[in-house]
C-alpha cells in the first residue's frame, strides 16, 4: 500500500492515486472530494514530486489497520528553481474491501 501511494504521488496520476482510497476516505481537511481537489491542484502545479515513507509501525483492530511513521515530501512547483521539502509524521488507515487494501485515512503533520 505504501509503495503504491508513493509511486502514484511521484507520477502525479490523480485517477490512479484516487483508486487507492476507499469512497469513505478522509484527510485532515475533508473527504474524498477534498482529496481529489488538493492532490489535483498539487499535481497540476508541480513539475515533480517525491514521497518517502518509512519506519511504519502497523497495528489493527480486525477491521482497520493503522500505520504510523515518518514522511518526507519533495515538491518542485512550476516556476520554482528548487524543491520545497516537507517532513514529519504520517498516519495511514487501511481496510480490506473486495480483497484489496484501500486507504480510509491519510493524515500527516509536517514539522516545517
Amino acid at each position: 500500500m505504501v509503495s503504491s501511494l508513493t509511486e502514484q504521488y511521484q507520477r502525479g496520476n490523480l485517477e490512479s492515486l484516487l483508486e487507492l482510497f476507499d469512497t469513505s476516505a478522509r484527510i485532515e481537511r475533508g473527504d474524498r472530494k477534498q482529496i481529489r481537489a488538493e492532490y489535483g491542484e498539487l499535481f497540476r502545479n508541480s513539475e515533480s514530486r517525491a514521497l518517502h515513507i518509512w519506519d511504519m509501525a502497523w497495528s489493527g483492530d480486525g477491521r482497520v489497520t493503522r500505520g504510523e511513521g515518518s514522511f518526507q515530501a519533495r515538491v518542485l512547483r512550476k516556476g520554482d528553481s528548487s524543491p520545497r521539502i516537507y517532513s514529519g509524521a504520517v498516519t495511514i488507515e487501511v481496510i480490506q474491501r473486495n480483497d484489496r487494501p484501500l486507504i480510509v485515512g491519510l493524515y500527516h503533520k509536517a514539522e516545517n
